[in-house]
């Protein structure tokens, strides 16, 4: 028998996936500051991705602490819900992607449907809406056009 078939088979916490995603993205790693040039088009992006993709919310809106923009959704009944962290890479369509966590109030890296920890904003802000924001009694709306 091979030695590779008497290891233990690893079984993956999500401790582990989080050092995973860690290791892949280099979130310890210095990175340039994003520029103001980066900071309006992340704002613009944002501001057309709720007014075609989420016109029900009052608001998308986009705090910024050092290279992390965080995005938080306004309700019209004026409840404000942390939907993720983007951390700036140098790239406009390869923002770290980290999903806000009720349960331990902050930010887990993770990985959105693509696959990737990276991605463009409306990725994020789409996994993330879809998550906390979809109402999951109503029969999900398919937009003909693109299917």
């Amino acid at each position: 028998m091979p030695p590779s078939m008497n290891r233990p088979r690893q079984v993956r916490t999500v401790s582990s996936l989080s050092d995973s995603i860690r290791a892949i993205t280099a979130l310890d790693a210095p990175s340039a500051a994003a520029s103001d040039t980066a900071k309006t088009t992340l704002q613009r992006r944002v501001a057309d991705h709720h007014a075609q993709h989420w016109p029900q919310l009052s608001s998308l809106d986009v705090r910024w602490r050092g290279n992390y923009a965080y995005i938080d959704a306004a309700t019209p009944d004026g409840d404000v819900w942390q939907l993720c962290r983007l951390k700036w890479n140098g790239h406009p369509d390869h923002w770290e992607f980290a999903i806000y966590l009720a349960s331990r109030d902050g930010y887990e890296p993770n990985i959105l449907p693509s696959g990737w920890p990276t991605g463009t904003p409306e990725e994020a802000i789409d996994c993330a809406g879809l998550l906390y924001l979809n109402d999951w009694t109503q029969p999900r709306r398919v937009n003909a056009a693109l299917h």
